[in-house]
């Protein structure tokens, strides 16, 4: 929010972020929520994500199925280590997202 959304005109009602500090018990939950919302909602109309080092997009690991849906994925040291300078060093960066 700080970096986008706080400094562009969107209504807040229509930013849809999974939230990555779950506890790994609810994230099946989560998931199946946020794939029920998407649904109800039409469908993504644009989405933005991040592109990694081995061409994954918003994290998701290389060998991920093209139909997968909503999940936590674990991440492999690579990419745990190219995204580690955004959480202040490997020892921080999460093993799943």
């Amino acid at each position: 929010h700080e970096e986008l959304i706080d400094n562009v005109d969107i209504n807040l009602e229509n930013v849809h972020c999974p939230d990555g500090r779950l506890p790994i018990k609810k994230v099946s939950e989560l998931c199946g929520g946020y794939e029920r919302r998407m649904a109800a909602d039409g469908g993504i109309d644009l989405m933005l994500l991040g592109t990694g080092e081995q061409g994954q997009l918003g994290l998701n690991e290389p060998g991920s199925f093209a139909n997968s849906r909503t999940r936590m994925v674990a991440l492999s040291t690579a990419s745990r280590k190219a995204q580690s300078s955004l959480f202040y060093g490997l020892e921080n960066t999460p093993e799943r997202l």
